[in-house]
């Protein structure tokens, strides 16, 4: 699972901002993301707390950083991407001496005690009040699976470059909600679970979840099945995004809840690591197993990220945003797409990182939509 929280950074460069005096520009060291910070505020080689997009702040830490009044939501505790005059500002910096009372004690913190220090956690929109997931099922713990995470192209530039000369899957990352559908040997037998981001939902008597209306409706547990015998598992769980009414404000308007699929994962008993459907042949995989269920829209494939890039004429930033590939029909309506979602053909693993797999969400999206 990837970790959010905020990190000891340096600032590697400062850039001026057309038309502002009060203002410049910033970015970190090993990371593309850029950040708006006042101006003579700080230099180039100062080590600085980065607070990521998505942070949650408390009261008292957002006056010791001086963002009173300056953060985003009801609660005015976000760090959210904003755009001001005319750059796209990601994340928040702050000076160190805050961390004046937890240096005493611990002069070496790491990530993890900065931030509890802070007390800072990540945004949610699950249990921000926008939709009720346990509605109509009871939650139990995930069937031995992590939370999964997908991380930020923005923290792993060294990443990026190796998959610039690689074949590779671009597809559009979907504004919805994680859903996974599991199947498992046990000593029972087979056991399926139909899961939200954090927890397995047992459907209550009487009553059907809409993630549980979804499998039965695309008879994702006969897909799993004959899938599990085909690759020889003990463990096979098939990976989407859900939309439809009542999930994160249906950006795209879509009907019904639907699941568009992303990963398939599987894994012996025993296996310290699961293995991953390459993307080169995910969606033929999922033509043959699960035919009534769509995958994510694939935007480009069969060519090096640096060679999508110059086909679109576009950097990295610019080609996350643009219009999204998912639109019901009847609807003709221009939607933004979220982001994009970068793996290589076939599957690459860095020590110390794991599975390659990256992310980029597009920051005009953020600024439009990302309440």
């Amino acid at each position: 699972m990837s970790f959010f929280g905020v990190t000891l950074e340096k600032i590697s460069n400062i850039r001026p901002i057309a038309g502002a005096d009060k203002i410049e520009l910033a970015s970190l060291e090993g990371s593309t993301f850029q950040f708006v910070i006042g101006k003579d505020s700080f230099k180039a080689g100062d080590q600085v707390l980065y607070f990521p997009v998505d942070s949650i702040l408390r009261e008292d830490t957002i006056a010791a950083v001086g963002l009173t009044g300056k953060l985003s939501g009801n609660q005015k505790n976000r760090v959210k991407t904003v755009k001001l005059r005319g750059q796209f500002s990601q994340g928040v910096v702050a000076n160190t001496s805050v961390l004046a009372g937890l240096l005493s004690t611990n002069p070496s913190p790491t990530s993890e005690e900065i931030t509890a220090y802070l007390g800072v956690t990540k945004y949610d929109p699950e249990t921000s009040g926008s939709i009720v997931f346990n509605k109509n099922a009871d939650l139990h713990p995930l069937p031995g699976t992590q939370v999964y995470d997908i991380e930020g192209i923005d923290r792993y530039p060294d990443l990026v470059a190796k998959l610039m000369d690689v074949s590779v899957v671009v597809t559009e990352k979907l504004e919805g909600s994680h859903a996974s559908f599991t199947i498992k040997k046990t000593v029972d037998g087979l056991k399926f679970y139909v899961c939200q981001r954090r927890h397995s939902l047992e459907p209550k008597e009487g009553v059907k979840h809409s993630y549980w209306e979804v499998a039965d409706r695309l008879h994702i547990k006969d897909g799993l099945e004959r899938l599990l015998g085909a690759l020889g598992a003990d463990v096979v769980t098939l990976r989407g995004e859900m939309v439809g009414p009542g999930i994160q404000g249906n950006h795209y308007k879509w009907p019904v809840a639907n699941v568009f699929a992303f990963d398939i994962e599987y894994s012996n008993d025993g296996d310290f690591y699961s293995k991953f459907v390459n993307a080169s042949g995910l969606n033929a995989t999922l033509a043959t197993y699960f035919p009534e269920v769509e995958p994510v829209p694939t935007l480009a494939h069969g060519y090096s990220l640096r060679t999508v890039l110059d086909m679109e004429k576009k950097t990295l930033m610019e080609y996350a945003d643009g219009i999204s590939v998912l639109k019901p029909g009847y609807d003709s309506s221009v939607m933004m797409r979220e982001g994009i979602v970068i793996k290589p053909e076939f599957e690459m693993y860095e020590e110390g990182f794991g599975r390659i797999i990256l992310k980029k969400r597009g920051p005009k999206y953020l600024e439009k939509f990302d309440t």
